[in-house]
């Protein structure tokens, strides 16, 4: 619909998607740094108020560079949320952290999966220009939050900062999860992109046909967070991670060899065990850095999934082009084996914990 009203070309296109996911994907680190400084309330409240209202406001946009600057204020406004609000959602190691960063991460999942049929049912109401209506969810978020998060406010020294995550062990530990994330990232941001394509041009599903599937999909992935999270809690992270990768990729690969209701029915499980290992890898990343769980958390959720999206996107969407849609995203299927591998490596918690007691004292 905005290339329609802007009469915007493919590359302009392809600019504001890069502008949205360098400000919101790649920016992150930055306002996870500055969080682990200082604890404010400002980055959690602003953040949804900013980013729903740029992006709802784009139908009003006068012409291709309006266009470009609400979409990465917008994207600025998502950066400046997330590491904060996951720093915020539980104390690390606590008997519940996983299952309380499952229903965190399980609710951002749900947004995703509902979000574009919603989203797309309103604009055909009121129009693109209309759109800005859409934004008042977010301001009332933001209320909320103004009113009742309440946050410790502190700031944290430099020496402070400098004692959690250094041991060899710990920076093992993270660099494997950063990785373990990139590949689930692969084929969830990948998927996330090229299946409504996949579903309407090689498989003859309808558009509102292939929004409900993709939507499953994703639904399903908030179930599996949700579930992964009260999971760690019980089995451990490693486990919970191995089990993931194990389950996921053949299922996956099910879907691509079967067709209707079974192949559905693979991908939706597919997805399911896939991102079971959301909030597993930001809990566990944060019980290795605790003095350091904003830029941790914006490690292994945004600039992951940014920097796979930059590199995988555009690589799939050229293959698909020399091959077909369905081997190149049947060939993603491989990645979940690779995450196996990876997993098998992880540290044992304790090993690291010992360490990190070692060099505090």
């Amino acid at each position: 619909m905005i290339v329609a009203q802007f009469q915007l070309s493919l590359a302009q296109a392809g600019l504001l998607g890069g502008a949205l996911i360098l400000a919101s994907y790649i920016a992150q680190p930055a306002f996870g740094f500055l969080a682990d400084r200082r604890t404010t309330r400002l980055y959690v409240v602003a953040g949804p108020l900013i980013a729903g209202l740029c992006i709802s406001c784009l139908g009003l946009a006068p012409d291709f560079f309006s266009l470009a600057a609400l979409v990465s204020t917008a994207g600025l406004g998502m950066a400046m949320f997330h590491p904060q609000a996951t720093s915020s959602v539980a104390e690390p190691g606590s008997a519940d952290s996983g299952r309380a960063m499952g229903f965190f991460i399980a609710a951002g999942a749900l947004g995703f999966s509902i979000g574009p049929t919603a989203i797309a049912a309103l604009a055909e109401t009121v129009s693109l220009r209309g759109l800005w209506v859409a934004a008042l969810p977010g301001a009332a978020i933001a209320i909320l939050l103004f009113a009742y998060y309440r946050p410790a406010l502190t700031v944290r020294p430099r020496q402070q900062m400098a004692v959690s995550g250094l041991t060899p062990a710990t920076r093992k530990a993270l660099l494997l999860l950063f990785l373990l994330v990139c590949i689930r990232s692969v084929i969830q941001v990948t998927y996330g992109h090229l299946l409504p394509l996949y579903f309407t041009r090689e498989l003859g599903y309808s558009t509102v046909q292939a929004n409900m599937i993709v939507s499953a999909y994703f639904a399903a992935g908030a179930l599996g967070g949700m579930l992964g999270g009260h999971l760690a809690d019980r089995l451990g992270g490693r486990r919970v991670i191995e089990w993931s990768m194990l389950l996921s990729g053949p299922l996956l690969l099910t879907s691509f060899l079967t067709s209707n209701a079974a192949s559905i029915a693979a991908l939706v499980a597919g997805g399911f065990f896939l991102l079971l290992t959301i909030p597993v890898n930001v809990m566990m990343a944060q019980n290795l850095a605790p003095a350091r769980r904003g830029a941790v958390s914006s490690f292994m959720m945004g600039f992951a999934w940014g920097i796979t999206g930059i590199l995988f996107v555009p690589v799939t969407a050229w293959l698909a082009e020399q091959l077909s849609l369905h081997l190149a995203l049947m060939g993603l299927t491989a990645f979940p084996l690779l995450g196996l591998a990876l997993a098998r490596r992880l540290p044992d918690s304790s090993t690291v914990l010992e360490e990190q007691a070692a060099l505090r004292h």
